[in-house]
């Protein structure tokens, strides 16, 4: 995966979660509930590519083994 695309992603993610936090904080729970879920998929396959993309691009020193 190419690094410049970290932050929209990261961006596209902090987005859903407040699109999630104001259909869930709405009382008509219910008519909502597939674009609930559709949101909720979306936000895990995000967050699943950039934990992905961290573990990838990890850099460590090789003399102590601090992470950056």
């Amino acid at each position: 995966m190419i690094s410049g695309f970290n932050e929209v992603f990261e961006y596209k993610l902090k987005r859903i979660k407040e699109k999630l936090k104001v259909y869930l904080s709405s009382p008509d729970k219910k008519l909502k509930k597939p674009q609930i879920k559709a949101l909720l998929k979306e936000a895990k396959d995000l967050r699943h590519t950039l934990r992905k993309f961290e573990k990838d691009h990890k850099t460590t020193c090789p003399n102590c083994g601090h992470n950056f």
